[in-house]
């Protein structure tokens, strides 16, 4: 059985216009835009994104607007849930960071920290089970990793954009359940193929 686990993906062109200004004590409706500018971005397919500018014509301060899923941080809010994700499914802090350093995403281990507690913040029932045991990898010369799972070593490959995990069903099915509801919650895409 094949577990395919893609990446989030960022759209840089998906604004939402402002509905009010976000400084305290003002509640102004009314913004001109001003200017795009650029923000560095640690992300698999983009380097730089543009974000807007605008000025608020009640209390004539400036304040940015992101794309959806971009914050004042430079890592995307869904790198940051899939940090969280294969946290919460058992792999430490340092794991977590070469896994994503494998796929192209500097994050450092105290950030897959704070990302998680983030995650435990808005998902008060998430817990985080030691069903990864541990991860390895990669091989010199390929892209292809290994995980442990209930104390068998399967491979982990590594695509564009994409995890690809194979293992046997019948051995891994408490982790198959754990990593869909997880996945589910945390608006992460995969793909389950017999």
């Amino acid at each position: 059985m094949k577990i395919i686990i893609a990446l989030p993906q960022v759209d840089p062109k998906s604004f939402k216009p402002p509905l009010v200004c976000p400084y305290p004590g003002c509640g102004g409706r009314d913004f001109w835009p001003i200017q795009e500018v650029p923000k560095r971005l640690r992300d698999v397919n983009y380097v730089n994104i543009m974000v807007r500018r605008y000025l608020c014509l009640s209390c004539f301060r400036t304040f940015r607007v992101y794309p959806e899923g971009i914050s004042k941080s430079s890592l995307p809010q869904g790198i940051k849930r899939f940090a969280a994700m294969c946290y919460f499914l058992g792999l430490s802090c340092q794991s977590v960071s070469s896994l994503l350093k494998e796929l192209g995403i500097n994050m450092s281990k105290t950030a897959v920290y704070i990302a998680s507690q983030e995650v435990a913040k808005n998902f008060p029932n998430i817990q985080r089970k030691k069903i990864i045991q541990t991860f390895l990898g990669p091989f010199p010369g390929n892209h292809i990793a290994a995980v442990k799972i209930d104390g068998n070593w399967y491979p982990l490959e590594f695509n564009p954009n994409k995890l690809v995990l194979t293992f046997e069903e019948e051995k891994a099915a408490n982790f198959k359940e754990s990593l869909i509801s997880l996945a589910q919650m945390l608006g992460i895409e995969i793909l389950v193929n017999s």
